[in-house]
């Protein structure tokens, strides 16, 4: 990943950053991560996604904050802690609840629908 990646970005664009977690498991930022198992080395990662909001000052003013605001809410992440980070697609629209619960996924059978004897 190029050192400008972020600074090639606009506000609002989507992407996914995997970042470093604290050697406590802790993600830096108060960030609530999914984790993942530890990688050679025996770092440990986690990913966000979401859209990209900016870049800020550390509360401590030691670096750099990639603010990424995800459905979990906004995370803030050091960017010395990033390891891979890359523009992805627009997320998929959302479907609609079926009305009346529709069919069984996958079988075409309506679960609430009644069948007379010998059907």
């Amino acid at each position: 990943m190029p050192a400008d990646f972020f600074a090639t970005l606009s506000p609002g664009e989507r992407i996914v950053v995997r970042y470093r977690l604290g050697p406590d498991g802790e993600a830096p930022g108060g960030v609530r991560p999914g984790g993942r198992g530890p990688a050679a080395g025996g770092e440990r990662f986690t990913d966000a996604l979401g859209d990209f909001v900016g870049l800020a000052p550390s509360a401590t003013g030691d670096g750099v904050l990639v603010v990424v605001r995800t459905r979990a809410g906004e995370a803030r992440i050091p960017r010395a802690a990033v390891a891979r980070a890359k523009r992805v697609p627009p997320a998929p629209a959302r479907r609609r609840p079926r009305a009346g619960g529709g069919t069984a996924p996958g079988t075409g059978i309506d679960p609430g629908a009644e069948t007379a004897p010998g059907d």
